[in-house]
């Protein structure tokens, strides 16, 4: 005889399903903390596991999977380079600016970080900030992305950082201040004077 299964939900479960398709999803909250995401079955013993992963804030690993390699632990940023700028930027402007605004620029500066040119292919993070000229950022923004809109997206990132620093004196001059913004003609919203300034 089949086993019945509980459906009944285990505390700090919830079931939210997709207004699309319909389709249950399940979450774990623990109080003070974010969702989790279930994917197992409700009611089976999977699920019960899962569920008291996501309690103790550990992932799940099914029967026979492997689990997640653990995360490399953050690089330590030298200081004077583009890294620890960064840092530093992210650091002392979270939560003083418009939150998304905060988080596209922190995602654009980190990718440029990580980014690799040059004869030497040497990782842009690791660079002295004070040796990044207006030629590097052109070269960085013309490999980074392909479109005039995107292009100006890594410029106006790194000029906010700059002015940035400069207002606080960590640097004393910005290399993408000069550099011009692309016009797209994709039809999209054309930037008002305010907007670029916010930028700058």
């Amino acid at each position: 005889m089949q086993k019945k299964i509980d459906t009944k939900l285990p505390k700090g479960v919830s079931l939210d399903r997709d207004w699309r398709t319909r389709e249950p999803r399940y979450y774990f909250r623990a109080p003070g903390r974010q969702k989790v995401r279930l994917h197992q079955t409700p009611g089976t013993d999977e699920f019960t596991d899962e569920v008291a992963c996501a309690r103790l804030g550990i992932p799940y690993v099914s029967p026979g999977e492997k689990p997640a390699p653990k995360p490399q632990a953050p690089r330590e940023a030298k200081a004077g380079t583009i890294d620890w700028l960064i840092g530093e930027y992210k650091r002392r402007t979270v939560g003083k600016i418009n939150p998304l605004l905060w988080s596209r620029r922190a995602n654009m500066l980190e990718e440029i970080a990580e980014h690799r040119f040059g004869k030497k292919k040497a990782r842009v993070g690791g660079l002295p900030f004070v040796d990044l000229k207006r030629r590097h950022v052109l070269k960085m923004r013309d490999e980074l992305r392909s479109t005039p809109g995107a292009q100006n997206e890594v410029k106006r990132s790194l000029s906010a950082m700059f002015s940035w620093a400069i207002d606080n004196d960590l640097a004393e001059t910005n290399p993408a201040a000069k550099s011009k913004l692309l016009y797209s003609g994709d039809g999209y919203h054309t930037w008002t004077v305010a907007e670029v300034h916010q930028y700058e």
